[in-house]
């Protein structure tokens, strides 16, 4: 599905939900430079891994250099999300995990 933004694809791949956890990878694809993202707060935990082009990553008050190869796992409560686009497009799995609740 096209992402509610300018320049921003992402296409859910699948979907696994256990009577404890639930997961949902997608696949991402950033065409442009210059838009805005937003940060964002969730539960659970990311993991993200880069298939191609560079990104700077924000999660909390640290920024990440991510390009081609680089993967990162976070945290999701932490406010996090891509900070700028350095080399497009950017092309990046990622893969949210939850506990479900009772």
């Amino acid at each position: 599905r096209k992402g509610g933004r300018l320049n921003h694809e992402a296409w859910l791949l699948g979907h696994c939900a256990s009577r404890r956890v639930s997961m949902e990878p997608y696949l991402v694809r950033l065409t442009g430079r210059t838009e805005l993202f937003p940060r964002v707060q969730d539960s659970g935990v990311w993991f993200i891994h880069v298939l191609e082009g560079r990104m700077e990553f924000r999660y909390g008050d640290t920024l990440y250099q991510l390009g081609a190869g680089d993967s990162l796992t976070y945290e999701a409560s932490v406010p996090h999300g891509t900070e700028q686009v350095v080399e497009a497009p950017v092309s990046y799995l990622c893969v949210h995990s939850d506990k479900r609740e009772d």
